[in-house]
This record gives structure tokens, C-alpha cells and sequence, in this order.
């Protein structure tokens, strides 16, 4: 990790656990592209948006909601940290920053091992 990835990680460290998730979604697809060339985090945003509206329809607690989200954003973090500019995010990691085991494990379950051939493409 780099002295600026650093310097971010410490920033986001400062931030509520709520918004930390987001902050480390921002980071890992900050240099991101999708199949149409459009940033990346737009994907896991729009994934986190659908997710609050139905975490109200289904009159969900605030604390589920918010393990929902993080998950959300977080969702393809591990999966596709390492590939550009952001070093390799783990479990461990998320741990570190702040996100909770709920949230964690629903991003380990929604995770596919390196083995698995995709058409997605990030870069």
C-alpha cells in the first residue's frame, strides 16, 4: 500500500462506521471501468440505493438496513480489489476498517474464488 492509500485508509478510519463501507468501495473502484467504459462505482451504488428502497418496503431495523448496505457496497470489493491501483482487500481487512461480521459475510457469500472464469469485465 501506497503512502496515499494509506493517508485514505486513515481518513476513512475517522469516518462513522455506517459511511465507511461506501468510502471503501470508492476506493477500491476509483480507477475502475465497466463493459461501457462508465465508472465502476456506479454499479455498487445503484446495487446499494435498490437495497435501502426494499430494506424500507420490507420495514427492515435500521441496524439490518445497515448491514444490507454495507454489503452492497461492498459486494465486489474483494472480488475485484488488486486488479489496478488498490492492493488486494480481504475479509481481514473489512474487519480492520470497521464493517461488521454480518456484512462481511454476506460479501464472502456473494464472493467468487479466483478460480471462477467470469465475462465481467473491470479494469
Amino acid at each position: 500500500m501506497n503512502g496515499e492509500q494509506v493517508a485514505e485508509i486513515q481518513k476513512m478510519s475517522q469516518l462513522p462506521l455506517a459511511a465507511r463501507p461506501e468510502a471503501i468501495a470508492k476506493f477500491v473502484h476509483s480507477d475502475q471501468l465497466d463493459k461501457a467504459r462508465r465508472p465502476y462505482i456506479d454499479h455498487p451504488r445503484r446495487v446499494s440505493e435498490n437495497v435501502q428502497i426494499l430494506a424500507q418496503m420490507h420495514s427492515l431495523s435500521v441496524s439490518d438496513e445497515n448491514i444490507l448496505v454495507a454489503a452492497a457496497w461492498l459486494h465486489d470489493v474483494i472480488e475485484d480489489s488488486g486488479k489496478n491501483s488498490w492492493p488486494k482487500v480481504s475479509a481481514q481487512d473489512l474487519a480492520t476498517w470497521g464493517v461488521s461480521p454480518e456484512a462481511i459475510e454476506i460479501v464472502e457469500l456473494l464472493t467468487r474464488s479466483e478460480n471462477y472464469e467470469s465475462s465481467k469485465e473491470v479494469e
